[in-house]
């Protein structure tokens, strides 16, 4: 009875990976199908074709569910409840029952300041550095003020998530959010930073498990103060999904399958515009998803059909 039942279990598992697999496999054929409806041909791996790896360790995900994509429509009806935190937290913000907040070592007993203009600001949280925090209807963003060249240059914000949900370094230097089944339901932006004239300052994020560091070059002392803004939006902003070592493979296979499947009924495809659209995507998809594969990595696509390599937490 204990084998029937542990084999039971075990069966049970695979049949829940199967159906995450198909999922994201079902979604990336509607993404060649639409991109193709519009007569578009694939797009040029833009972040580069393999990426150095990032090493940064992000998290466990929980793949016990069936990949979805998330349900984020309230955002354009309802939109989120955001708040200004207190103690160690700066702000928090919930929609659709998932929510991202945003701590930071210095708040604790730091008077918080409404403004006019619906902002509030935090004096001094630490090495001369005052925050201001604005929330609107896509999210929020938390402005820090290096007061001086002698104020803390780096930055830490401790990001709390959904359950299952990581943080992912994109390669235009914006933090995606990503749910436990790969797919982003928010975004954190490419880092700015500005000095008190308007220069352009030089800023990047890197990622901590759950924080976000956030790196401020040293300026001129005299364009002091530099402001920096993370901001945080919800939505699926930039329309990545993230797959897995197994799902980058079956990925590679599905593809080769479908384009041997669309030979097969030629010249029927062949004839129309679409079909070969189609087909030079499944080529596409299948040669870089196993090229992905051969070096240890996973495939990141966008729903543009806009290719890359990812070998973060999620390539497991």
């Amino acid at each position: 009875m204990a084998q029937q039942a542990k084999h039971g279990l075990r069966a049970g598992k695979r049949s829940r990976l199967r159906l995450r697999y198909k999922g994201k496999i079902i979604f990336l054929v509607a993404v060649v199908v639409a991109v193709a409806a519009t007569g578009l041909a694939p797009a040029a791996a833009d972040d580069g074709l393999l990426p150095g790896p990032m090493d940064q360790d992000i998290g466990t995900v929980d793949e016990s569910a069936p990949a979805e994509t998330p349900d984020l429509s309230p955002l354009t009806t309802v939109g989120p409840v955001t708040n200004v935190g207190t103690g160690t937290r700066a702000v928090s913000s919930t929609l659709a029952g998932l929510s991202v907040a945003v701590d930071m070592v210095g708040l604790t007993g730091r008077e918080r300041k409404s403004n006019a203009d619906g902002t509030t600001t935090i004096d001094d949280i630490t090495g001369g550095v005052d925050l201001t925090i604005q929330t609107d209807s896509t999210g929020f963003a938390v402005s820090a003020e290096l007061a001086a060249v002698t104020s803390l240059h780096q930055l830490r914000f401790d990001v709390s998530l959904p359950g299952g949900a990581t943080l992912e370094l994109d390669d235009d230097g914006s933090i995606d959010v990503v749910d436990a089944d790969g797919f982003t339901i928010g975004a954190f932006k490419a880092p700015w930073a500005r000095a008190a004239d308007g220069t352009v300052v030089e800023t990047s994020y890197t990622v901590e498990g759950r924080t976000i560091v956030q790196s401020v070059a040293t300026a001129d002392e005299a364009l002091y103060p530099v402001v920096a803004d993370p901001e945080f939006v919800w939505g699926w902003v930039t329309g990545t999904i993230y797959f897995d070592v197994a799902e980058t493979g079956m990925i590679c296979y599905a593809a080769y399958n479908s384009l041997i499947y669309m030979m097969a009924g030629a010249p029927f495809w062949a004839l129309t515009m679409i079909g070969n659209v189609i087909a030079g995507m499944l080529v596409v998809v299948a040669l870089f998803a196993c090229s992905v594969k051969a070096l240890g990595q996973c495939l990141k696509i966008k729903t543009t059909l806009a290719m890359s390599a990812h070998s973060g937490s999620r390539c497991t």
